[in-house]
C-alpha cells in the first residue's frame, strides 16, 4: 500500500460532496468531528474533507494530515466519506488529542 493521497482516493467534484445530501447516508456525530459515510461502486475508499472551522493555515493542515493518516489506516470497505469541522469548535492542542481519539473510536 503506498502512503500518499493519491487522486482516486479523493472526493473532488461537487457532485460527489452533493451526494451526501441527496442520498441516504449515514452520519457519525463526535466530539471535535462530524462524519458522512456513503456505500460507493467504486471498489476502494474515497475521502472528502470540509474545514468550517476558524483557523490558522498551519492548524488546517495539521487536520487535514490527521484525518488522512486515519483514512489511510481504515480498511477498504467501498465508501466514501465527507469528514465535516463544524466551526463551533475550538481549535487548541486538546483539540487534535481529542480529534485522534474520536477518528479512532469510529466504527464505519
Amino acid at each position: 500500500m503506498t502512503q500518499s493521497f493519491q487522486k482516486n482516493s479523493r472526493l473532488l467534484s461537487k457532485i460527489d460532496f452533493l451526494a451526501f445530501f441527496t442520498k441516504g447516508v449515514k452520519k457519525i456525530n463526535r466530539k471535535t468531528v462530524v462524519i458522512f459515510y456513503l456505500k460507493n461502486s467504486k471498489n476502494r475508499n474515497r475521502l472528502g474533507i470540509t474545514i468550517k472551522l476558524k483557523c490558522t493555515s498551519i492548524e488546517r493542515n495539521k487536520i487535514k494530515r490527521t484525518v488522512r493518516e486515519w483514512f489511510r489506516k481504515t480498511p477498504n470497505q467501498s465508501i466514501d466519506i465527507n469528514v465535516v469541522f463544524p466551526k463551533d469548535k475550538k481549535v487548541n492542542l486538546n483539540y487534535f488529542k481529542s480529534l485522534k481519539e474520536d477518528l479512532n473510536a469510529l466504527a464505519l
